[in-house]
């Protein structure tokens, strides 16, 4: 099945269309698999247990999630356009400038 065809067989559609975006935007400025690997191999033999070992550019994301609620964070499920969850995500999130 094509990826586009996905957000018409959903009752998501709206999350659909922004993880399609979010994924096809990551395969462009993603980090290097090699960095993935080694925080990968880092969580694995880690003594500490906790739900999250960041690594990269994820520092962005884990310190803006890190400032809203829970209610804030599934409160942008609500924009029914990617412009608009995108405007939003750009206001809590502080992206590095290209």
């Amino acid at each position: 099945m094509a990826l586009e065809s996905l957000s018409a067989d959903t009752v998501y559609p709206n999350a659909v269309k922004r993880t399609q975006v979010l994924f096809s935007q990551a395969k462009q400025t993603g980090d290097s698999p090699q960095l993935v690997a080694e925080a990968i191999g880092s969580a694995i033999n880690s003594s500490e247990q906790k739900l999250r070992f960041p690594s990269g550019g994820a520092e962005i994301f884990t310190s803006g999630r890190a400032r809203m609620s829970d209610e804030e964070r599934i409160a942008t499920g609500r924009h029914e356009t990617v412009e608009d969850y995108f405007g939003e995500f750009a206001a809590r999130f502080s992206m590095p400038a290209n």
